[in-house]
């Protein structure tokens, strides 16, 4: 599982993750500075211009790591995939606006809900979401799974056991809840465990088999990417596509 926070940080389009690294902040960045001290016009006694070289390395590397963290929020700045206009939420809960400003817990195709539910609280403790947490903000990943027009919430179970930290909330990356709405009123709710790993993500409705295989799907869906050797690897997933006449969603694997 990549664990940069609860998350990860990754770059990508606005539909599906395309790359990610394990335990790095983004892919390295090789740029020097447009500027340089010309040590040769100082008159520096060997162990000074040693200290001289090793200060204006610190300072190179100061600057890369604060290159590399503005590429990535600038990369970031989307997190949920483009819904279809259509559907409608009705619902209690509200979601993130799509062009809200980056935090470090973003991933591509997720977004972050918060609101007020009344009903199926017990279920919501069982992954680790109280309510006030809910009415605060948690990580999720939304469509409209079933067909019906409005907006469903996969909501992200939560590791009680570590702290929060600069409302950074760390999923535990196996329990979700999925919350089945008809204009305000929840009318299914279906738990979904997976193993341990990256986490659930909206899945966009198309029509034909992708280049990987990548299967059809009428509607919105979830998936979780694939990993080879520590890299994120979204040749190959899972994918989790509601079926009405079952009431639960059916897993397809591709490229593996």
């Amino acid at each position: 599982m990549a664990n940069i926070a609860p998350y990860w940080l990754a770059t990508g389009t606005a539909s599906l993750p395309t790359t990610g690294t394990r335990n790095r902040l983004a892919a390295p960045v090789t740029q020097t500075p447009s500027t340089a001290v010309p040590l040769c016009a100082i008159n520096l006694t060997l162990q000074e211009n040693d200290l001289l070289l090793k200060l204006i390395t610190m300072i190179e590397s100061k600057l890369l790591l604060v290159m590399i963290i503005l590429l990535a929020t600038q990369n970031l700045l989307a997190q949920q995939n483009e819904l279809d206009p259509n559907i409608k939420n009705e619902s209690p809960l509200h979601i993130q606006p799509k062009d809200a400003p980056h935090q470090i817990t973003d991933a591509i195709g997720s977004t972050y809900c918060s609101g007020i539910l009344d009903t199926c609280l017990d279920e919501l403790i069982q992954i680790g979401i109280s309510k006030t947490r809910l009415s605060k903000k948690v990580q999720c990943a939304v469509g409209d799974f079933d067909g019906n027009g409005y907006l469903d919430f996969a909501l992200w179970g939560i590791d009680t056991t570590r702290k929060f930290q600069y409302d950074i909330q760390w999923s535990d990356g196996e329990n979700y809840l999925v919350l089945f709405f008809e204009k305000s009123k929840i009318i299914r709710t279906i738990k979904i465990k997976t193993e341990p790993g990256n986490c659930l993500v909206n899945y966009p409705p198309r029509e034909k088999r992708g280049p990987h295989g990548e299967p059809p799907s009428k509607n919105d869906a979830l998936w979780i990417w694939g990993d080879t050797n520590g890299y994120f690897d979204t040749t190959k997933g899972t994918v989790y596509i509601f079926d009405l006449k079952s009431n639960s969603f059916k897993t397809l694997d591709f490229g593996k």
